[in-house]
């Protein structure tokens, strides 16, 4: 156990070599009653060794984690201005085993990488809802597509994928992580890219409907109902008739 325990103390890079403390030493190959004897006399160290080493084994698995995550999250963001320097600063405490040291060298990284992505995740975001906005905008100055239905333009839209895609939430690191997972920077560029042509698509498919259903905004109204007022669909009142003028006779 007390040398499961130091070794807990230390693991692979980046974390530090694990300790080979002289008290472990000592106790290697001692049985019985000798055993026992050098476990009392050395309790006091034993004791401190033991708190000191769980200490320094929960400080790694914090920061490994963070190691961890800060090495994904530069993977999603090796594309972006300065990536190149974090990626090497993660590399050197890999190197120099200086994961434990103070203040916490993977702390500056997993900041600044998530920051950048994060950043320009939320960038590619209003780019294609500023791409999408204008395009929507373009399809309204077409006569067969304004005079659709809101349903009927939102269902072509759907059909030809020029929507706005659900947003995952991006708030925690972890979660930051996931998000690329699903759509990354390149991805989202295609699918702005892609917008124009999909717009074009929809408008296609208006055009070619056999029958179009009109917004009513723009309805005409049928010969069957030109009996009706067109505000409140009531008869029209039956016109008056002319006077009739007697003769005399």
């Amino acid at each position: 156990m007390l040398k499961q325990q130091a070794q807990a103390a230390g693991g692979e890079a980046p974390a530090p070599a694990a300790p080979n403390p002289p008290v472990l030493t000592a106790l290697h190959g001692l049985t019985g009653n000798d055993l026992l004897y050098k476990l009392h006399d050395r309790a006091d160290d034993l004791t401190q060794s033991l708190a000191d080493w769980q200490s320094v084994a929960d400080k790694i698995d914090d920061r490994a984690s963070n190691y961890a995550l800060a090495g994904q999250l530069l993977a999603q963001a090796r594309e972006l201005p300065g990536m190149d320097a974090l990626t090497q600063t993660l590399q050197a405490i890999r190197t120099n085993r200086s994961l434990l040291d103070d203040p916490d060298p993977t702390a500056t990284v997993l900041q600044a990488v998530s920051s950048a992505l994060r950043g320009a995740l939320a960038q590619a975001q209003i780019d294609h809802a500023d791409t999408l906005a204008a395009e929507l905008a373009r399809l309204d100055a077409h006569p067969v597509w304004s005079a659709l239905r809101d349903t009927d333009r939102a269902a072509l839209l759907r059909e030809a994928g020029a929507v706005a895609p659900t947003l995952p939430p991006a708030a925690t690191d972890t979660e930051l992580l996931e998000s690329p997972k699903r759509r990354d920077l390149r991805g989202w560029r295609d699918l702005t890219d892609a917008l124009p042509t999909r717009c074009d698509q929809a408008l296609a498919a208006a055009i070619k409907a056999p029958n179009p259903r009109p917004d009513a905004s723009v309805c005409r109204v049928p010969p069957s109902m030109t009996g009706l007022s067109w505000t409140t669909g009531s008869p029209r009142p039956a016109p008056r008739s002319k006077p009739h003028w007697s003769t005399g006779r």
